[in-house]
């Protein structure tokens, strides 16, 4: 009897264990909801805050079509926000339509963007003729920071918008900085990854200064 005593004492405690490794670590891992990470650079050190600091009522919550909380600013309290929260509202609208399809074209879709974290208070100016794309024409909502400048990554802030000369074929483009980092950076824009979509993508330093002959980085405010 004491054999068969043994074994159900074995059975009982392998049974506890099981259980047991079921509870503490075989749930399945949850998966982050931060949206920066690059299929095609996964180990980015990415330049991005996630969320929003203290903006209290200036702030209206909507909701996009797939669930999407998406911040916005009541437009009469678009100017009484800080940069750095006016560049959070602008990545957190983007966001909220990266994967869909839509009948923009990077510029007409960024501007979109703009309006729509805004409230209509602010707005992104059209592209000057004959300058390839790279040149905005003169707006009272954004600053200039560079133009065709070989410079550090910390001045392709998240949320900054960049438009540019692209591939050196005459080919305009415009797209908001997503993140940045010492390698390259990412863009979340429209009608570059397919027609009418918007996606986040990434591109080298070395890519970009040789694909990109003249560009115009510039801040909403």
């Amino acid at each position: 009897m004491k054999p068969s005593k043994n074994l159900a004492l074995v059975m009982a405690l392998l049974a506890v264990t099981v259980i047991s490794a079921a509870f503490l670590g075989g749930c399945s891992e949850e998966k982050s909801s931060n949206p920066i990470t690059s299929a095609d650079n996964p180990t980015i050190d990415v330049y991005f805050r996630d969320s929003l600091t203290s903006i209290d009522s200036s702030m209206v919550s909507e909701e996009s079509s797939d669930g999407r909380e998406v911040p916005t600013a009541a437009a009469a309290s678009w100017n009484y926000l800080s940069a750095m929260n006016k560049r959070q509202l602008i990545l957190q609208a983007a966001w909220s339509e990266n994967g869909w399809q839509t009948s923009y074209n990077c510029k007409t879709w960024a501007q979109h963007i703009v309006r729509k974290a805004s409230g209509e208070a602010a707005s992104l100016p059209s592209t000057c003729p004959n300058a390839y794309g790279y040149y905005y024409c003169s707006a009272s909502h954004v600053t200039q920071i560079l133009q065709n400048q070989s410079a550090s990554y910390t001045y392709f802030v998240p949320g900054r918008v960049l438009q540019m000369w692209y591939g050196g074929s005459n080919m305009p483009h415009t797209a908001i900085i997503w993140s940045s980092s010492s390698i390259g950076m990412q863009w979340i824009d429209c009608n570059f990854v397919g027609t009418g979509k918007v996606g986040i993508h990434y591109i080298s330093w070395s890519d970009f200064y040789r694909k990109v002959p003249a560009y115009t980085l510039y801040e909403v405010y």
